[in-house]
């Protein structure tokens, strides 16, 4: 009879709410089990944390920026010619200095006019490894007709003048016989023959600054030399004479004429 009791309850089956309570634990347990972690993902979040550390990094090693007083352009140099040597049809053979831009044409006797005089200006001591060379004309306020230029007859307004780049002459020794060999035709000057309100100015030439190194031991530095003559195609007298000054002093307070500008 106990037998009998245990093979029956054996086969019973345990209804009760714990049992059942118990049986649906273990299915969730079973079926929630978690999975192995991924090794992937975990690489990619130390990928993404050493990517932001050396990024903190790069961005506190910049430098500061420049002070904006850096960026403030430099101050121009400006220097006058010197000297200034008159070419002189009259004088042919002689050497001339004058302080001031001089042009004379005249009639040649045959229904012609040539050109008497010319002027040519060289630029001495451009410093070496000096940058951006460029020629700069200045015409001061004209109170009066003729104040500066004359042409005879006054077909135009102005006296017009060729200028050229010669060949480096830092004394000056050129003449009317021996002029400078000429490199390039740089413009044209037109001198107002009459009165002007205002001063005008402009840039005639660029380009490269002679570069004589100091320890050549030449005495001029670098030079450029510019020669000014009456424009051939001119049918008219005329003469021009034209104080020459970058400004600054008690006798020429104004700029006026020609002045050699680089470093800007």
């Amino acid at each position: 009879m106990f037998s009998s009791s245990i093979s029956s309850l054996k086969a019973t089956k345990d209804t009760s709410p714990k049992a059942q309570s118990f049986t649906i634990f273990q299915s969730i347990s079973l079926k929630s089990k978690p999975s192995k972690p991924s090794t992937k993902m975990h690489f990619s979040a130390i990928t993404a944390s050493i990517t932001a550390l050396l990024l903190s990094s790069s961005i506190s090693a910049l430098p500061n920026p420049s002070p904006a007083q850096d960026l403030t352009p430099r101050a121009c140099s400006t220097i006058s010619p010197s000297p200034i040597d008159i070419l002189d049809a009259s004088k042919p053979d002689e050497v001339t200095y004058d302080g001031d831009l001089v042009l004379n044409r005249t009639s040649n006797g045959n229904n012609g006019y040539q050109n008497t005089k010319s002027t040519l200006v060289s630029f001495n001591n451009i410093p070496w490894q000096a940058t951006g060379c460029m020629l700069r004309l200045t015409i001061p306020k004209l109170t009066k007709t003729s104040q500066i230029a004359r042409a005879n007859p006054d077909q135009s307004g102005a006296f017009q003048a060729d200028v050229w780049k010669v060949e480096a002459d830092p004394l000056g020794r050129a003449t009317w016989n021996t002029p400078p060999k000429k490199d390039q035709f740089v413009s044209t000057i037109r001198f107002p023959t009459t009165q002007q309100d205002q001063p005008f100015e402009t840039y005639i030439w660029s380009g490269v600054c002679p570069s004589v190194n100091p320890q050549s031991h030449y005495p001029y530095g670098g030079v450029l030399s510019f020669l000014l003559e009456g424009s051939g195609w001119q049918q008219f007298a005329g003469d021009v004479r034209l104080y020459n000054s970058i400004g600054g002093k008690s006798a020429n307070p104004e700029p006026a004429g020609l002045a050699l500008v680089y470093n800007c």
